[in-house]
C-alpha cells in the first residue's frame, strides 16, 4: 500500500491564536499552538521544514539574530521564511521623532528592537538568509489605529512611498 507522505510542512513561529502552520509554537498554551517551544530554541532537526511564518515576533525577542539562526537552521535548502516587523521608516515616527526627539511614543511596548529595510537586510545576511522580498502593509488595519489626522489616510496612501506610509514590513527570505 502507497502512502502519501507531506513534504511540505510548515512552521510557525510564534504562532499566538493563529491556527496557519502544520506546527504552531508559541511560549504560552493557545487552543492554536501545538507545541510550546522558545524561537531562540527550536526543538527540530535541520532541515525540517519548506516554509516559516515568524510574523510580529522578532521585535520582542532577546537575540532575533539567533532566533533567525535557528529559522535558518529548520529550513530546507531553498525554503522559504515569511516575516513581518514593525516599519520604522513610517512617516508619522519620523515626523514625532524630528518634533519631539526626547519624547517616547507608546513606552507601554514589549518590543526590544527594530530595524529598516536596510538594518533588516543586513541581519537576515549574517544568518544565511537571502531576501527575495520586502513588501509593506498595515499589519493590524488603519481602521483600528487611534491616529491624529485620521482623515489624511486616503490623501497619505495615494502620496508617499509605501515604506513611508505602512506601519508593517512584510519580508520573504530564502536559505542560501
Amino acid at each position: 500500500m502507497n502512502y502519501h507522505v507531506k513534504t511540505f510542512m510548515k512552521l510557525n513561529v510564534g504562532c499566538g491564536p493563529s491556527f496557519d502552520g502544520d506546527v504552531r509554537i508559541d511560549l504560552k498554551k493557545t487552543p492554536a499552538v501545538n507545541l510550546i517551544a522558545d524561537a531562540h530554541f527550536l526543538p527540530f532537526k535541520n532541515e525540517s521544514f519548506s516554509y516559516v511564518i515568524c510574523t510580529e515576533v522578532l521585535e520582542h525577542l532577546e537575540s532575533p539574530f539567533h532566533a533567525l539562526k535557528e529559522i535558518r537552521q529548520v529550513l530546507k535548502k531553498s525554503g522559504i521564511a515569511f516575516i513581518t516587523i514593525p516599519n520604522l521608516t513610517k512617516i508619522r515616527r519620523i515626523l514625532s521623532i524630528a518634533r519631539k526627539p526626547l519624547r517616547v511614543r507608546h513606552i507601554e511596548t514589549d518590543h526590544k528592537q527594530g530595524w529598516d529595510a536596510i538594518e533588516f537586510n543586513r541581519l537576515a545576511h549574517q544568518v544565511g538568509l537571502r531576501i527575495l522580498e520586502i513588501d509593506w502593509a498595515d499589519w493590524y488595519g488603519r481602521e483600528k489605529m487611534k491616529e491624529k489626522f485620521k482623515f489624511l489616510n486616503p490623501l497619505l496612501r495615494h502620496i508617499l512611498p509605501k515604506p513611508l506610509y505602512y506601519t508593517h514590513m512584510k519580508i520573504v527570505c530564502q536559505k542560501v
